[in-house]
């Protein structure tokens, strides 16, 4: 018996070093795209056709989607395993979230959506995977950009509880169907009439896990007024902080908020 579970074991892990190779593989060409991409770019003559400066810019915004693709499949088989663990640092959370909103907000500006902030504190220092944090509020504020209006406006805000740090996305958006709600965390639910913007892919259930892996959870209300999303995480204190180092490569944490909201500003 103990042989067969072994064998079951070896078999298991031949599988997931085969998909993470595929995988490595993958991102390895796209990175190779995207270069060729910004080669093009930066030595584009003033005279370039605007056909293929069209095409670039949608090769681009092509690119981001699938490195977002393929970050979130990674991501969703690590958590399954639980080989994705925080790195916890202690952050001003109030000042990460901040800034995070003013390099979202340009974009969201294209899409004429109006992005607020607001906060009960100044500052709060907690212990949080940084990137982790920076991937959940990004996976929300695509929802909301997902169910917003034209001219829509969508507010960040962050509330600190005796024990708790709640941030919060709201928008006054079409709302998600009351039938659809309890599905929203789960993997791979999409809706087949994309045109309702009711399509539930596998970022809520990514940054679902990632909120879970610190101890935290995502809630959701919903309703024809709009979406709140609040994600509520302990406030910790650690003083033997982890090194950072970054789950993904450079490229990535360089264009994480481009790649986070493609799908709905691309």
């Amino acid at each position: 018996m103990k042989t067969r579970v072994m064998q079951k074991d070896c078999k298991n892990c031949s599988i997931v070093y085969r998909q993470e190779e595929a995988i490595h593989n993958i991102k390895l060409l796209l990175t190779i795209i995207f270069a060729k991409i910004q080669y093009e770019e930066l030595t584009a003559q003033p005279d370039m056709a605007p056909e293929f400066a069209s095409f670039l810019s949608y090769m681009k915004k092509s690119s981001f989607k699938l490195i977002k693709i393929v970050n979130d499949a990674t991501d969703l088989g690590r958590l399954s395993r639980g080989a994705l663990s925080p790195r916890l640092r202690n952050y001003d959370v109030v000042a990460l979230i901040r800034d995070l909103l003013e390099t979202a907000t340009p974009l969201a500006t294209n899409k004429k959506l109006h992005l607020e902030f607001t906060s009960n504190i100044c500052q709060l220092t907690t212990a949080v995977d940084k990137e982790m944090l920076e991937r959940i509020m990004l996976n929300l504020l695509s929802n909301a950009i997902k169910f917003s209006h034209e001219n829509g406006i969508i507010t960040v805000q962050i509330n600190e509880k005796p024990e708790l740090v709640q941030i919060s996305v709201a928008d006054n958006g079409i709302g998600i169907p009351p039938n659809r709600v309890k599905d929203i965390f789960n993997r791979y639910v999409s809706d087949a009439n994309s045109q309702n913007k009711y399509g539930v892919g596998v970022g809520l259930a990514v940054a679902q896990g990632l909120a879970n892996s610190m101890q935290g959870l995502i809630s959701v209300k919903s309703g024809d007024w709009g979406t709140i999303m609040t994600l509520s995480l302990p406030k910790l204190s650690t003083a033997d902080e982890d090194e950072f180092r970054s789950f993904y490569s450079d490229f990535y944490s360089d264009n994480m908020v481009q790649i986070e909201l493609s799908d709905e500003l691309g």
